[in-house]
């Protein structure tokens, strides 16, 4: 068993010294190179030369910023969504409910994601970017069904698409 002192050495139980700092180097300097380069991916950044911190991921309390853009627009996307599945509703009920369970899903799993560490957030932001497809796929159908006009079933998978691929991009950043 070892003992580590302030130093930031290490003795073993007879007391001789098995870990010592390098000498010349701060541990604050160390402390740096082993930090975390984002909050989002966990990438060390000695590869990009040392401690940086971005102003964009951290608020005044040094907290991380969380990409609030992309929860307004699912938000929108929902509401646009449950509106359309009031028109929907009157011919097919069931597609109408799977459209307003797909796109909440969708929107619960993102916020979900982007709060979450590493392997739940991509995760969470999987489920969300399946969620929006089958969204999308849905919205389809009512449009092929004839049950939404033909502005509504054009213009509604447009902006479905741009969330899909910002989603996309949040789950597979390095």
């Amino acid at each position: 068993m070892y003992q580590f002192d302030n130093n930031y050495s290490a003795r073993d139980s007879d007391g001789a010294c098995v870990l010592a700092p390098v000498k010349g180097r701060s541990p604050s300097a160390r402390a740096q190179r082993s930090a975390l380069a984002s909050p989002w991916t966990g990438a060390v950044r000695a590869r990009r030369g040392g401690l940086r911190p971005r102003a964009q991921q951290l608020d005044s309390t040094g907290r991380r910023k969380i990409p609030m853009k992309i929860l307004d627009s699912l938000v929108e996307l929902v509401r646009v969504v449950h509106a359309l599945s009031g028109k929907v509703a009157r011919h097919d009920r069931d597609l109408a409910q799977q459209m307003k369970r797909a796109s909440t899903s969708a929107a619960l799993n993102a916020s979900e994601g982007l709060y979450a560490k590493a392997g739940k957030r991509r995760s969470r932001l999987e489920d969300a970017v399946n969620s929006v497809r089958e969204t999308l796929m849905a919205l389809r159908l009512a449009g092929a069904c004839g049950y939404l006009q033909e502005a509504e079933a054009t213009a509604t998978p447009r902006e479905v698409d741009s969330v899909i691929r910002v989603l996309w991009v949040l789950a597979y950043r390095r």
